[in-house]
């Protein structure tokens, strides 16, 4: 099986900053897997070229400038990858796979980290809320599907080649839709700006793009992916010893450091630790 990371530089999302933990994730991945490749853009090769990926694969150089929609190069590599007709896992940034994937997962038709029920209770997947801020249309596929459970894609893959790049057509159609262009590139309005408790609808674009749009298709299709877990609260999963996937935890300054602590030496610290990732800022 085939291993991505990839990286679109043109958005809103990643600083260098986090590229110590692209570093860790690399050297996980690298440790069960061997091989993994990068699909990045030529400013995302220059940031990367110094770490030990096997393969660097230009070619997001022109996905559509919409750089609010940080999901949009994963999109796009997607797409790619569908093209060489391969079975594929791809990794987010800041996923961290402390042990080995099951082999039972990696061979599904269609898999994903889990459903993504934390972040859809914080409003994330709010299509009122984000036609409202941004006053632009929605596809109404959304609007026909509030309340549908999306997935979390910190790691993507499977083996059913056609039905991924189905997907991937779907949703590079309502990119692409000129009616949509307006929701695209609007950069966040009224209600990020009036309210103490603000909406973010850079996160609800991004999010709705690919995770909503995932369970919506498949449920078009009456497929339910495969997951690494399905519980909302699931201890022996969601830990630092098997998988880790940071989210907003990425931005934490102790995380961070706890990181650069792990690769300051050769080889680097790739030990699991029994603790939640809840606990990181205690360790």
């Amino acid at each position: 099986m085939k291993i991505y990371l990839s990286l679109w530089t043109n958005t809103t999302s990643f600083t260098t900053n986090h590229k110590i933990i692209w570093k860790l994730s690399l050297a996980l991945a690298k440790k069960h897997y061997g091989e993994v490749s990068l699909k990045t853009d030529d400013y995302g090769y220059s940031i990367m070229q110094d770490l030990p990926f096997d393969d660097f694969i230009i070619g997001l150089n022109t996905v559509p400038d919409y750089p609010t929609i940080y999901t949009l190069g994963k999109i796009y590599s997607y797409k790619y990858i569908c093209s060489l007709n391969e079975p594929f896992l791809h990794l987010d940034g800041d996923a961290l796979l402390w042990e080995p994937l099951p082999e039972s997962l990696l061979n599904s038709q269609l898999f994903v980290q889990s459903y993504d029920y934390a972040i859809m209770q914080h409003d994330a997947y709010n299509v009122y809320k984000l036609q409202a801020d941004l006053n632009s249309v929605v596809p109404n596929e959304w609007l026909n599907n509030i309340g549908l459970a999306a997935y979390n894609t910190g790691l993507f893959g499977g083996s059913n080649i056609s039905l991924i790049d189905g997907y991937c057509d779907y949703v590079i159609s309502m990119i692409e839709n000129p009616v949509f262009h307006n929701l695209w590139s609007g950069m966040p309005g009224q209600l990020s700006s009036s309210t103490v408790d603000s909406f973010n609808s850079t996160q609800a674009k991004s999010l709705l793009l690919e995770q909503a749009n995932l369970a919506i298709y498949c449920q078009v299709h009456n497929i339910t992916p495969a997951m690494l877990f399905t519980e909302i609260a699931d201890p022996n999963k969601l830990t630092y010893k098997k998988y880790t996937h940071l989210i907003k935890d990425k931005n934490n300054p102790i995380i961070l450091q706890r990181i650069a602590n792990r690769l300051q030496s050769e080889p680097y610290d790739l030990i699991p630790r029994d603790i939640d990732i809840n606990d990181w800022h205690n360790y």
